[in-house]
């Protein structure tokens, strides 16, 4: 074959043998080029590299960017046909974030990578989170989850009891999920009581993020803390831009309590830190819940922790070794915060050994430094 010019020939060479000016890489990224056969051919012969890569749920306006180097996969096809599944049903949510969903056994969100549970594992999962629910069975179709007894003098709300409602009675129609971990930012009202502004939700058992959405408080409603810091809001106005920008808003608690529900039932355990705050901010009566707050403190014998210790940033620092971020502009992440108190929870399932030790050490530390008038 001849060409009339260099130019030609070299765009027949980057055509015919070659991608963008590259050879081609047929046992790595350009091994879906190859047909069947001669995939099966290469595999054979012990020369083609297995290149899952991940499955990705890419944000708004998010560029493409190349997969990881190949991992082993260590998932079966239950465990691909579930990430796929996952995978369609976020796509819905127009997440402002990049998800991946691995095939090691974990999954990235907010930068973080978040433990996932085999499919063979998931049945037994629910059942040891019933073992650690912070009330006694009788009492969790009926009564408040407990606060921490640390935070107990931050809850001073008052809000109408009249807008309290149970969570909804199972439906065989809609099944709804066996565990949910969730997560609220709150802004500070005149009356002091909070208001949710930011809610996020996952469920424990898959990873599928089921929320992550901003919440406008009704705007009669005077703001004394926006608590910029963590919310990453200034007022009223910040919010009314993200709507603009294509972020998901629900208007006010009613319409987040609502969203809520569609996947919860009485049945539900929810997981959080801290997380009677975030029912009541809800106006939820929900008392089959893990607080891991309440856990870490129930390991320390319930003796006095400080309110340090037994933050979120604190226990996920101690227990399983995740640093979580604040970002200087929007603040503290919700979807990062619910995976948080989901991680929390299955390390202190995987390690009751550790949890005590840690958190009797903790316990006794802060005797040994507290102040007389607080021992």
């Amino acid at each position: 074959m001849s060409f009339k010019s260099e130019p030609a020939l070299k765009v027949h060479k980057v055509d015919k043998h070659g991608l963008g000016g590259k050879k081609l890489d047929l046992n790595g990224r350009d091994v879906h080029m190859l047909s069947q056969h001669a995939r099966q051919q290469l595999s054979n012969a012990g020369v083609l590299r297995p290149s899952p890569g991940p499955f990705r749920v890419r944000s708004r306006g998010s560029q493409a960017t190349p997969p990881p180097a190949a991992i082993p996969s260590v998932g079966g096809p239950e465990e691909m046909a579930q990430a796929n599944k996952i995978c369609e049903q976020m796509m819905r949510l127009v997440l402002q974030t990049d998800v991946f969903i691995r095939h090691d056994g974990k999954m990235k969100c907010s930068g973080i990578e978040w433990t996932r549970i085999s499919v063979a594992k998931q049945i037994t999962i629910v059942d040891m989170f019933d073992g650690i629910c912070n009330l006694p069975k009788k009492l969790q179709y009926s009564e408040y989850v407990p606060p921490p007894l640390t935070f107990n003098k931050d809850y001073q709300c008052r809000y109408p009891v009249a807008d309290f409602k149970l969570s909804p009675e199972q439906n065989d129609a809609q099944p709804a999920l066996k565990i949910v971990a969730i997560y609220c930012s709150k802004v500070v009202l005149e009356n002091n009581n909070l208001e949710a502004v930011k809610i996020a939700a996952v469920d424990v058992v898959t990873c599928r993020i089921l929320m992550n959405h901003l919440v406008c408080t009704d705007s009669k409603n005077l703001v004394k803390d926006w608590c910029t810091e963590s919310t990453g809001l200034n007022g009223y106005q910040d919010i009314e831009a993200a709507r603009q920008d294509g972020y998901k808003v629900l208007k006010g608690w009613t319409a987040a309590r609502t969203a809520m529900w569609n996947f919860i039932d009485r049945d539900t355990i929810i997981v959080g830190h801290s997380v009677r705050s975030d029912l009541d901010c809800l106006r939820m009566i929900h008392g089959r819940a893990v607080d891991v707050a309440k856990t870490f403190e129930n390991a320390a014998k319930k003796e006095l922790l400080p309110k340090q210790q037994l933050s979120l940033e604190s226990l996920c620092r101690d227990l399983p070794a995740i640093k979580l971020t604040t970002h200087p502009s929007f603040g503290r992440d919700a979807l990062q915060n619910a995976f948080a108190a989901r991680e929390l929870g299955l390390w202190m399932l995987k390690y009751p050994e550790k949890l005590e030790k840690t958190a009797k050490a903790k316990a006794a530390e802060f005797r040994r430094f507290a102040p007389v008038s607080q021992a």
